[in-house]
């Protein structure tokens, strides 16, 4: 997922979704929504001029973070992919997918598998 880290645009794995209790300035208690992500590094810098800003590629990190959920602005895909980046490390990587099942095919001309009718070339239906 992608969240707001200090104004930072960072990407992490979610592990848990939690509730933090709380005691507010009164003395009562109150209830904060957090989630427990494990953190990716900054995307390669190189891959990604090289890549004209088209391959987000980062690493799985050992560190985790406790943020609040109204820091999460967005949902990606993290897909694993083994690789030798520009500076010669050879290693697995995660590359960013900004919208996960976003399937531009089914999108203006349906084509023939999705269509239950039978193909019509009479030409009658051209004015």
């Amino acid at each position: 997922m992608k969240f707001l880290n200090d104004g930072d645009t960072r990407c992490g794995e979610v592990q848990y979704f939690t509730r933090l209790a709380t005691t507010a300035d009164d003395g009562s208690w109150e209830y904060i929504d957090v989630a427990i992500i494990c953190n990716y590094s900054l995307p390669n810098d190189d891959l990604l001029r090289l890549s004209s800003h088209v391959i987000l590629a980062s690493h799985l990190l050992d560190t985790i973070s406790v943020i609040c959920v109204k820091q999460i602005v967005g949902v990606v895909a993290m897909i694993p992919r083994h690789m030798v980046l520009p500076s010669g490390i050879d290693g697995d990587i995660y590359c960013m997918m900004e919208r996960p099942g976003f399937d531009v095919s089914t999108w203006g001309i349906p084509y023939n598998v999705y269509c239950d009718r039978e193909y019509d070339d009479d030409g009658d239906d051209v004015e």
